[in-house]
């Protein structure tokens, strides 16, 4: 109620009056922002082939991946046409299967706690963490992913059938970047979030432990 208008006064009076959420004002503002952007200044059939080719080429770098650590979910929404459809299908899960340094556990699946952890370790410069691995390219890459997702909950920490999954999307500042740099340029750092990824998992053993201050 305390953002509504003095203009409108019995709306104002229905409202809830609560303490104001500047954290969830601050999320709309942006959110906003990127919407505008994204919806006046990019042509719909452009956002839709931003989106479509995204997601294929992302899907190829998944598939390219190592194929014991990162498996993709096939959920795509297959010959898409319209625009929500097509958003929908940026949404990429995929399960990810970590070495621990023993010929039983070379891609062993992960709990959410796990993959919490790699999703930290995924946004953090590896160089400062494991000074001592001289980690060079894309290990000191911040790369930024949504938290994990249970398709199956079942209590914390459990590992059931390797239903915990990662998940990459392109979002709306995603598809704007696109449009103003180009989609190649917004691949490459892609490349980047898979390599790390890789890297991760492949040496899981080496970074599954906080590193020691």
């Amino acid at each position: 109620a305390a953002l509504m208008s003095d203009d409108l006064p019995t709306l104002r009076s229905m409202l809830p009056q609560r303490p104001l959420n500047y954290g969830v004002l601050v999320r709309w503002t942006l959110a906003l922002h990127g919407m505008e952007a994204f919806y006046a200044e990019v042509p719909t059939e452009a956002r839709m082939q931003i989106m479509s080719d995204w997601t294929t080429a992302v899907y190829q770098m998944v598939r390219e991946c190592d194929a014991d650590l990162v498996q993709p979910i096939a959920d795509r929404f297959e010959g898409a046409h319209d625009e929500q459809s097509v958003a929908l299908s940026t949404i990429i899960s995929f399960h990810c299967y970590c070495n621990r340094g023993t010929p039983a556990g070379s891609a062993d699946t992960m709990t959410m706690e796990e993959l919490r952890h790699l999703q930290f370790l995924m946004a953090s410069d590896l160089s400062e963490k494991h000074p001592q691995l001289n980690l060079l390219g894309p290990a000191r890459t911040k790369c930024f992913l949504g938290q994990p997702v249970d398709l199956c909950p079942q209590g914390a920490g459990q590992v059931v059938g390797g239903m915990h999954v990662l998940r990459v999307a392109c979002s709306a500042p995603l598809v704007v970047r696109a449009w103003r740099e180009g989609l190649e340029k917004v691949l490459e750092e892609d490349k980047a979030i898979f390599e790390k990824l890789r890297l991760l998992l492949g040496n899981w053993f080496l970074f599954q432990q906080p590193a020691a201050p």
